[in-house]
């Protein structure tokens, strides 16, 4: 229940988070852009690249850069309340994961054993992180890089015309393309959580879409200041699966890579965004999470298993970017994975937190707590 004195806070960050940055769109004399000593070399669309076993000779040494080069504009104090998604409790359960697709890279039909625990209804809003930054000052990976990966229709001509100038950057993406990054992704200075395209975006009218550009370690960081922490990947695939926890179905709605309606946002407009939606956009699934097929990839707490020697990390679920598919190692289903280095920022990775399941006396006393706002 929201007092007079919360929507007053709400109407203020608004105001605070949409306006324009005043930070440049070039790296000020002295710094350079920080490019990440663990390579980012997966495409978070699916396909998996070759990690690199060497820094490219383009890296140039991490060197800190002036305070104001990200200039997030969220100032003041943090709120009395940390702001968190609703979280439901999953009771031990089995399931089946997968897709039932054995590539050698799913996993055998065996059913597996999950302990209880609970899971946000919703991935992390920019509003929910907007209060993490004011309250603990946190600078993301992004942030600290002074770059981060844009889908290309997403930048303006005058931002691409203006990162053709700046020869580290352009040389960097020319790099990371060779390495198997698609070339749909292109490094925009400035880009990072609160300037989703770069300088000159913001996020009029996007505080209750997911947050992107967002690291593991980003993640990792919200959740234990949330007093929770990310899902393992069976985790979240159990909670994604809802009442199909023992079908290998790859979709909410049935076996069809073809929604009955808009039921998702993943490839095309026909969901009706380009980008990012809304957290609770569309249905939400039978145990009340919304978006787990779509909308943005989510971060999980497992080791993605690969040749290379650079630690990566499982994101499930499929973006606005990726198609439908049954395959659980392409495209968008409720089983669908990939790896992601754990500094590797993108517009369509973003999180949601699990923690310990609650007891009937922690429902209650937090069902007190919210009614008098403390």
């Amino acid at each position: 229940m929201f007092t007079m004195h919360s929507q007053l806070m709400f109407a203020v960050l608004a105001l605070v988070l949409i306006a324009p940055s005043s930070s440049e769109l070039t790296i000020p004399d002295g710094a350079v852009p920080v490019i990440p000593t663990i390579p980012v070399l997966s495409d978070p669309a699916g396909e998996t690249a070759k990690p690199a076993e060497a820094a490219s000779p383009n890296q140039v040494p991490v060197q800190d850069a002036p305070d104001d080069i990200h200039d997030h504009n969220v100032t003041g104090k943090g709120p009395k309340r940390k702001d968190q998604s609703e979280q439901v409790t999953i009771p031990t359960t089995s399931f089946l994961p997968g897709t039932g697709l054995y590539g050698g890279n799913e996993f055998t039909p065996d059913p597996i054993e999950v302990e209880a625990y609970a899971i946000d209804l919703m991935a992390v809003t920019n509003r929910q992180f907007a209060s993490f930054v004011r309250t603990t000052k946190y600078k993301t990976d992004a942030e600290k890089f002074h770059w981060s990966w844009v889908r290309d229709i997403d930048v303006s001509d005058d931002m691409k015309a203006a990162m053709k100038t700046q020869k580290q950057i352009a040389d960097m993406q020319a790099d990371y393309h060779k390495e198997g990054v698609a070339t749909h992704w292109q490094a925009i200075i400035s880009a990072a959580w609160d300037k989703p395209e770069g300088k000159g975006t913001s996020l009029m009218n996007k505080l209750d879409h997911p947050v992107t550009h967002i690291s593991f370690n980003d993640a990792e960081a919200f959740c234990k200041w949330a007093g929770r922490c990310l899902p393992t990947e069976f985790e979240w695939e159990l909670a994604a699966k809802g009442g199909l926890n023992m079908t290998q179905q790859a979709f909410p709605w049935g076996a069809s890579a073809t929604a009955p309606k808009p039921s998702s946002n993943v490839g095309g407009e026909e969901d009706g965004f380009k980008g990012t939606a809304p957290v609770k956009s569309f249905e939400p699934n039978s145990l009340g999470l919304y978006n787990t097929v779509g909308n943005v990839w989510e971060w999980t707490d497992d080791t993605f298993q690969h040749a290379g020697k650079v630690e990566k990390k499982v994101v499930k679920g499929g973006s606005f970017i990726d198609e439908l598919s049954k395959d659980g190692m392409g495209g968008a289903s409720l089983a669908a994975r990939t790896g992601q280095a754990k500094d590797s920022g993108y517009s369509n990775i973003g999180f949601r937190c699990a923690g310990a399941p609650k007891s009937m006396v922690d429902s209650v006393i937090d069902s007190v707590s919210d009614w008098f706002g403390n």
